[in-house]
């Protein structure tokens, strides 16, 4: 209600037929760090991010941007185009066998730059985009670099791309073998999902999430419900390298100094996985300890959350229109509902926030209430006992997405005897309502009867 996968700016070289020779003359940047990893090698210099890891496409796939890298992106980097700024962002991806006529190495100059093709997400920002594709032995790579803003980049930055460029190394990716575990290694599983782990490690399946760990370095696996999938960014088994590990942003918790990330789909199961290390880059030992429980990960097909829930609902009264979106399915992550009351006819889609078509020429003595339910949240501190009164309300006024002049009544917490939390929000046609109007939206509000989800929990 009143809460609601890409920046990066690309440049890199193209070419055909080289040879990893001939890759020996290129200039590393100064005060860098050097990236290597699934048959890709690069210099970054002072203030650039990167990561290398294998990609949706299941072949390798390097970012490099002049800011700070999101720590999970899928193989184009749509998330990091969408917070580059005036940044620049250069994406290398194998394409799998093939040859080109292009040769290896080469850099892009200002004038190579213009509007991304047509495609998905070719309209998600403002940038300019340079691209070619190589050949190395027998390796076909697209390499690109988009630069923030609808100009090509500037000089320096343009210098800064070029040289990461004449740093890059190529060569057809080949899996190393990931140590297997022995057959008697702990074993977590639950809700359709199982995952043995390396000595030293432990971890738990519960609703929607796994989480496994060891000092060092921790994965926790959430399973996303609905038939809204989050953007593939891998598939099964997971491979890890620490080369795709980014320093975490600040504001976030101080323990966790790099982390990277993955969405996939299995079995027709949604899920997103985040890896965090205390270090950045973590220990070789500690990332192939996490291949070995990711090469165990097995995900089972069917509904392991079976059930709907009932929205909230407002007893019948005089003068009062009152509806809601329906039940609604039970889901790994976690479920939610919409129900609401006004005295003039509800005009919005069930958690449509703000309402605003019917807020449009809402009469000064009108009122609208609406209720939103979401869990099972088991963290949550504050309470809110129902019946809810006006009293008990938050006044915010302004707040984001305000309509009119319009203050919002809110009030929010744990339902006493439920894991699920209410979020009720209460307008009235001026800012500051009658007397008579906070007693008709508390009486309205004394006839809101919530559902039991215990079962669902």
């Amino acid at each position: 209600m009143r809460r609601a996968l890409l920046p990066l700016a690309v440049f890199l070289l193209a070419g055909c037929g080289g040879t990893l020779g001939a890759q020996e003359h290129r200039q590393r940047p100064a005060e860098g760090r050097t990236l290597s990893a699934d048959g890709i090698s690069v210099a970054l210099p002072a203030g650039w991010s990167g990561r290398i890891l294998l990609g949706d496409s299941g072949r390798p796939v390097l970012h490099a941007a002049s800011f700070p890298l999101p720590a999970g992106d899928d193989d184009s980097g749509e998330i990091a185009k969408e917070s580059m700024g005036r940044e620049l962002y250069l994406n290398v991806r194998d394409l799998g066998p093939g040859d080109s006529q292009v040769a290896f190495p080469i850099t892009f100059s200002a004038s190579d730059f213009g509007a991304p093709p047509p495609g998905p997400g070719s309209m998600c920002c403002r940038i300019t985009e340079a691209s070619n594709e190589v050949a190395v032995s027998g390796e076909l790579y697209r390499i690109t670099a988009i630069s923030g803003g609808q100009d090509p980049p500037g000089d320096a930055l343009l210098e800064q791309a070029n040289g990461v460029l004449m740093s890059l190394f190529l060569s057809p990716y080949v899996p190393d073998p990931i140590p297997p575990l022995p057959p008697d290694t702990k074993r977590i599983e639950g809700y359709g999902i199982t995952m043995r782990l390396p000595s030293g490690w432990d971890g738990a399946v519960t609703r929607g999430k796994l989480e496994a760990s060891t000092a060092g370095l921790r994965l926790r696996l959430r399973e996303n419900g609905g038939t809204d999938a989050p953007y593939a960014t891998a598939r099964l088994p997971i491979r890890l390298s620490t080369a795709e590990f980014v320093g975490t942003p600040r504001g976030t918790d101080p323990k966790i100094v790099a982390s990277t990330g993955r969405s996939f789909v299995d079995q027709g199961r949604n899920f997103v996985l985040d890896v965090e290390a205390d270090s950045l880059p973590p220990s070789e030992e500690l990332v192939t300890q996490a291949n070995q429980a990711l090469a165990n990960l097995d995900v089972k097909p069917g509904d392991f959350y079976p059930g709907t829930v009932e929205p909230a609902t407002f007893a019948p009264a005089d003068g009062w229109y009152a509806g809601d979106g329906g039940r609604t399915n039970v889901r790994p992550d976690g479920q939610q509902t919409w129900t609401w009351a006004s005295t003039v006819p509800y005009r919005d889609e069930a958690g449509q926030f703000p309402p605003r078509k019917t807020l449009e020429n809402l009469p000064p003595d009108a009122i609208v209430i609406g209720v939103m339910l979401f869990g099972p949240d088991k963290n949550s501190s504050r309470k809110a006992q129902p019946p809810f009164r006006i009293a008990q309300a938050d006044r915010e006024y302004p707040w984001e997405g305000q309509v009119e002049d319009f203050p919002l009544y809110g009030i929010a917490g744990r339902v006493p005897g439920q894991q699920y939390n209410v979020d009720v929000f209460v307008l009235f046609g001026r800012n500051h309502p009658t007397d008579a109007q906070v007693a008709a939206a508390d009486a309205e509000l004394e006839r809101l009867k919530l559902p039991d989800w215990s079962a669902s929990d």
